[in-house]
């Protein structure tokens, strides 16, 4: 009788455990659902007056803006892009996170699609004053996949690199053939990371310097993002970096 009274009373603890378990994943995916539909609504709304912002800017600049007048335009356009394309990455990260999205792949240009997110990023390079160095492969590099989510791999890769180079640096940035391989590189000059930052580097919401006197603002969703869409596209990252050794 005793040994029935303490499986019974086993039983019950365990049931009850199963149900504060089974209650907290209920919490957790109730918070989960919350913030998704939070990042998808400020999303949206950020994005309207944005949209206002560029429409007339790419009006002037189809107009006959010239000298510096222009160089200021094209500068206010480039910083309005960017941050258009933050959002989106907040938007699409809430979306991967979801629900499984369907990739579309089709035949890309990739030394295209890295040619135009270099080129979004010169005057930004050239405010920092670094040398942003890219040398195009002679031949288009087709791979098959998505220019678009492939595109916003090399614009995140870029923004960090520009981002976290001291003034006076550099930032490279190639695209190569590896056997049946197509790879993506991106180098800075910059400060390098050390084990403890490059084993978190991918994970969403973290921020190298997190105090709340560091230098550069971030969302912490972009070399995320970067991740996702790399293994998306059964690709893989890899980080190359140790505090205060400069690539060669």
């Amino acid at each position: 009788m005793q040994t029935n009274e303490e499986l019974r009373s086993v039983y019950e603890r365990i049931t009850h455990s199963y149900q504060e378990v089974s209650e907290k994943n209920r919490e957790i995916e109730e918070a989960y659902r919350a913030k998704s539909q939070f990042l998808d609504n400020m999303s949206h709304e950020l994005r309207t007056p944005l949209t206002c912002i560029l429409t007339p800017l790419e009006g002037l600049l189809a107009g006959n803006a010239r000298g510096e007048v222009r160089q200021v335009f094209e500068d206010m356009h480039t910083a309005t892009r960017q941050l258009y394309d933050l959002i989106n990455d907040l938007l699409d990260y809430s979306k991967y996170g979801a629900r499984d999205q369907p990739l579309t792949r089709e035949p890309i240009d990739l030394r295209a699609v890295v040619d135009e997110q270099v080129k979004a990023f010169g005057s930004t390079a050239r405010q920092r004053k670094l040398v942003l160095q890219w040398d195009p492969p002679p031949e288009p590099v087709v791979v098959i996949g998505s220019a678009r989510e492939l595109g916003k791999v090399a614009r995140n890769l870029i923004s960090n690199a520009v981002k976290f180079t001291p003034a006076g640096g550099r930032v490279g940035v190639g695209v190569g053939v590896d056997g049946e391989r197509v790879r993506l590189s991106v180098s800075d000059t910059g400060i390098g990371m050390n084990d403890a930052v490059k084993a978190k580097l991918f994970t969403p919401f973290f921020q190298g310097d997190a105090t709340s006197t560091r230098a550069f603002e971030g969302t912490g969703i972009g070399l995320a993002l970067v991740k996702t869409i790399v293994n998306r596209h059964d690709g893989e990252v890899v980080v190359e970096s140790s505090p205060g050794a400069a690539p060669p």
